[in-house]
């Protein structure tokens, strides 16, 4: 079995790049997090007011259809 030598100043590299790496993705994930919430807000705020006007679609229908019957 080969064993990899690795120098202290490469690992302590490789170390300070991957925590900033987490902080880099700690932080920008927060602020991705706060867009994508007011996404889906947006979202379902248009679902909400698509299922309104299908469901007045759905009334005004049915009211047409009664009064034809009259």
């Amino acid at each position: 079995m080969k064993q990899i030598l690795i120098s202290e100043e490469v690992y302590h590299g490789a170390h300070r790049s991957v925590f900033c790496f987490m902080r880099h993705i700690l932080v920008h994930g927060i602020s991705m997090l706060s867009i994508t919430l007011f996404h889906f807000e947006k979202w379902i705020s248009l679902s909400l007011l698509a299922v309104f006007f299908v469901f007045l679609l759905i009334i005004f229908y049915l009211y047409i259809k009664d009064s034809k019957e009259d």
